[in-house]
């Protein structure tokens, strides 16, 4: 976009594009409409003033999944949407994201609050924690078991946890969990990763999820095994988030 393009960015017209669908984004979708922001009419979407757009994308959503709201003519937020090799970013887009090369920023909510000089509830204090830092970071600013229990249970209910995923992650730790150089591997029978993790929460610092297709390593020394899960983070099959305690 040019100089004269970029003068033309409308300063008062704000959107969101809302990623994958997880705990923290139905919060945050919550503290938009709190703050006034309406879903956008997806066929006038340009003469919105406060909005945000919702495609009710599962986790792993790319900002190429929006493409078509991209002429909006003023500023655009995407809220973790991965961004393909070579794209090119419009001169209106702001990215709000926390993982991979972004995983030392805020939790995406907390970055929203920042911007925007929102207050976050408790609630919605907690849902950052857990989403950048699991229950260790939940428990790093006092909250209750009770209310780690009931995070995690809407976060995985955010994520499509059905009551069979829950039995299967029973039943994979049960019959298929190993002990590898002190790393506790499970080969996962449901794709659901979030009630085996929890489970395992408080039974190992290093857990390391996997199917045929994906992997997801919970605990220390994730930043090594992202260097070497480095090309699997490219291809969206493994990813890095928060810290070098955080998952990958």
């Amino acid at each position: 976009m040019s100089p004269d393009e970029k003068s033309q960015i409308s300063t008062h017209q704000i959107i969101f594009l809302l990623g994958g669908n997880d705990l923290e984004m139905e919060e945050i979708r919550r503290l938009l409409k709190e703050q006034g922001y309406r879903e956008v009419d997806k066929s006038n979407y340009k003469v919105a003033e406060k909005g945000y757009i919702d495609k009710q994308l599962s986790w792993g959503a790319s900002v190429t999944d929006y493409e078509e709201f991209f002429d909006y003519p003023g500023n655009i937020y995407g809220i973790e949407l991965s961004e393909p090799p070579g794209w090119k970013k419009p001169a209106n887009y702001i990215r709000i994201d926390h993982h991979n090369e972004l995983s030392h920023l805020p939790a995406n909510i907390e970055q929203i609050a920042e911007i925007f000089g929102f207050e976050l509830t408790r609630r919605q204090k907690l849902v950052a924690a857990n989403d950048k830092g699991y229950i260790p970071a939940m428990k790093e600013m006092g909250a209750t078991d009770e209310e780690i229990a009931q995070i995690r249970r809407a976060d995985r209910n955010a994520q499509g946890v059905t009551d069979e995923h829950e039995r299967l992650a029973e039943i994979s730790i049960d019959k298929h969990l190993e002990w590898e150089d002190g790393i506790a591997v499970i080969k996962s029978l449901t794709e659901k990763f979030s009630p085996i993790a929890d489970r395992m929460s408080g039974k190992t610092n290093r857990l390391l999820v996997q199917t045929d297709a994906e992997l997801v390593y919970f605990g220390e020394g994730a930043a090594k095994i992202a260097e070497k899960y480095n090309e699997l983070i490219k291809e969206g099959k493994a990813y890095s988030g928060g810290g070098k305690d955080d998952l990958v």
